[in-house]
């Protein structure tokens, strides 16, 4: 569970839309790898959609962001981003992650970075949490009060 700790008045200032890079895979087809090889959806139906947004001109250069924890400014572009990007999910990939940076490229919406990560695996050397959340197990939100 993720706790707002920190203002984030300041990173929506930025852009329509904040995410954190993700914790990990810094392109695309790192995620879709790593999607197969943890059988977390069919991997042809996701081949399938990597394939087509490469097709369609997006490249590795796009930042990768993770979507655990999105800030989002009320608007008509980010409404119109967030219906593509529930297109992409329905017709695909229940793997949101595959589609949220493609649809901010081909929606041209520019995302600023929520500074740090939302969760450390062990495997990984990212210690840098986010100082906007905290992360709390379930059951111990009583810490937080």
């Amino acid at each position: 569970t993720h706790y707002q700790i920190g203002s984030i008045e300041s990173l929506i200032d930025q852009s329509d839309i904040s995410a954190m890079q993700h914790f990990s895979n810094k392109t695309l087809k790192q995620e879709l790898n790593l999607c197969i090889q943890l059988k977390k959806d069919d991997e042809q139906v996701m081949s399938k959609q990597v394939e087509r947004y490469y097709q369609n001109g997006y490249g590795d250069q796009n930042q990768f962001f993770c979507t655990t924890c999105l800030i989002r400014r009320h608007s008509q572009v980010i409404y119109e981003f967030q219906e593509m990007w529930w297109n992409e999910i329905d017709k695909f990939s229940i793997r949101d992650q595959l589609s949220f940076s493609y649809c901010l490229w081909k929606k041209n919406i520019s995302c600023s970075t929520i500074p740090g990560f939302c969760r450390r695996l062990p495997h990984l050397q990212n210690d840098n949490y986010s100082e906007y959340f905290k992360i709390v197990p379930h059951g111990k939100t009583e810490t937080l009060l």
